[in-house]
């Protein structure tokens, strides 16, 4: 029998380099089995393109709310990502979740894709809610130029929510609080820096007259009782590639007060100096950054993710839960890796009233 849904916890799949896509299907199915509210699958370009990801992941389960990643604006002209939306509610029933992020330059580094403003970001959200009502848009801007764009079949029902996709800095937080109907954080914040975020999201949101109560996910990495090397590579290593991006690594160091001396020297490692492809996502999967992500200091990790034992697992996922985040998502482990920390969870929630919110 399927175990009761959590309202406040979330997966993420595929969050790393696979050769074996298809094992999405058993962790969606997993996910469901286990209780997760949402499953969300980033997307990459390579074997995990969104759409047909997510179609397959549908089909196979019922209930399981299903959500792509950052879809990043500069991949699909609007109307390819509005049709996306509406086919996914049309066949599956109103379980889809739109994710949209601007993007990362030097991650995209090599591929040819821009990274969209604020203000193209905003005109792409625009049009896309504008082709689910059924209008007819006209439109000569940043995002392209359109005469009379428009869906030929409406759709029927609620609208897909749209998520933004931020890192959670003050001016991300201020733009997407005004564009979107949900918010998702970026994995390795501290609580203080989530605090930051919400509180920054939901002012803005009452002084441009909006709902305060935004739905607001960050994701934990999580490494529930997992053994050492495991753990390494779930959170070190794939921190790694986090801070080789310069733009991530200085907000990082602005969000989390971590020292950019250190993370100068975790890049300057030989390893990182010999890639022959632009970026680490590219040129090296997590079990080849052993040595690189030992330089990363451990209490890093301690303060950003959930690591150790399930009790303390769940200690640090009601620290987030504190610091105001209205749902959390795992990340970096698979959902049967967090069978046992999603069982703690759900006895833990049904205990504790969180201070944080909604």
């Amino acid at each position: 029998m399927p175990d009761a849904v959590v309202p406040d916890l979330n997966a993420f799949v595929l969050t790393s380099r696979v050769k074996e896509v298809r094992q999405v299907f058993a962790d969606a199915a997993d996910a469901e089995r286990l209780g997760f509210k949402r499953l969300f699958v980033a997307e990459r370009y390579d074997l995990r393109e969104a759409g047909a990801l997510l179609g397959g992941l549908a089909a196979r389960t019922t209930r399981l709310e299903i959500g792509t990643g950052a879809i990043i604006p500069a991949t699909r002209p609007p109307i390819l990502t509005a049709a996306l939306g509406a086919t996914m509610h049309a066949l599956y029933g109103p379980r889809f979740n739109l994710g949209l992020g601007r993007g990362i330059a030097s991650h995209l580094k090599g591929q040819g894709l821009p990274v969209y403003g604020w203000e193209e970001y905003a005109d792409y959200v625009s049009i896309v809610r504008r082709l689910w009502a059924g209008e007819t848009v006209s439109y000569d801007g940043p995002v392209g130029r359109f005469e009379a764009l428009r869906m030929a079949e409406t759709l029927d029902g609620p609208p897909p929510l749209i998520w933004s996709l931020i890192v959670g800095g003050p001016v991300a937080c201020r733009w997407a609080a005004r564009i979107a109907d949900a918010v998702m954080l970026s994995p390795f914040l501290t609580p203080e820096a989530v605090h930051n975020a919400v509180a920054t999201i939901r002012k803005t949101r009452e002084e441009h007259d909006l709902d305060p109560a935004i739905t607001i996910c960050h994701p934990v990495v999580t490494a529930p009782d997992l053994d050492e090397t495991t753990t390494l590579e779930v959170t070190r290593s794939r921190l790694v590639g986090y801070l080789f991006m310069p733009e991530l690594g200085r907000t990082y160091t602005r969000l989390n007060g971590w020292d950019p001396a250190v993370i100068e020297r975790v890049l300057s490692h030989e390893q990182l100096a010999s890639m022959a492809r632009p970026n680490v996502d590219q040129s090296f999967r997590l079990n080849q950054l052993h040595e690189v992500a030992r330089r990363i200091p451990e209490g890093w990790v301690r303060e950003s993710a959930a690591v150790g034992s399930v009790a303390d697992c769940v200690k640090t996922l009601q620290a987030f839960r504190d610091a105001g985040a209205d749902e959390l998502a795992i990340y970096g482990t698979s959902p049967a890796q967090n069978a046992g920390l999603i069982d703690a969870w759900r006895e833990h929630t049904t205990a504790y009233a969180p201070s944080g919110g909604s």
